[in-house]
């Protein structure tokens, strides 16, 4: 794969993630009636650093598979534990360290912690800048790994 095919692949993932989160946050929880003092301008500039992130990681992951439907049978039964690791079922704090370590490697702990304020609370971009941050981080941590590990497929195929 070439760096044009991975930054192509990469945006294409991303833009699936954008649309997913905007239709959630601006179409669904409206016609459901949920309660919300959202902050949308700043959704608007959260939705792609989250979304980049998770491309990432899935790219990076999936290069480890031999074949596209191995995927879904390793990973599916993962979002459960990702779900109870960012901190909204059982809080981040009352975690043992190696654990809050871990979540803070998952992309859903920052975005849970992005996403609320700014969703249900109004919050402004700079209350939730250490979410940005860590999601900017985990971004350029997993594209770079992913980067290297399908160039590195393509050299030895």
């Amino acid at each position: 794969m070439t760096t044009s095919e991975y930054l192509g692949t990469w945006a294409a993932f991303s833009s699936v993630g954008v649309l997913t989160c905007l239709f959630l946050f601006g179409w669904i929880f409206w016609l459901q009636g949920i309660p919300r003092a959202e902050n949308s301008a700043s959704l608007l500039l959260a939705v792609p650093v989250l979304s980049a992130a998770v491309a990432a990681l899935g790219l990076w992951l999936g290069s480890y598979f031999d074949r596209s439907e191995r995927a879904m049978v390793i990973l599916g039964p993962t979002s459960a534990p990702f779900f109870f690791l960012s901190g909204t079922a059982w809080p981040l704090d009352q975690m043992p360290g190696f654990v809050r370590v871990l979540a803070y490697l998952l992309p859903s702990t920052a975005g849970v912690h992005m996403f609320v304020p700014l969703n249900q609370m109004g919050a402004s971009l700079a209350a939730v800048a250490p979410s940005i941050c860590v999601l900017v981080s985990l971004t350029l941590l997993y594209a770079t790994l992913g980067w290297f590990r399908l160039a590195h497929n393509r050299v030895n195929r």
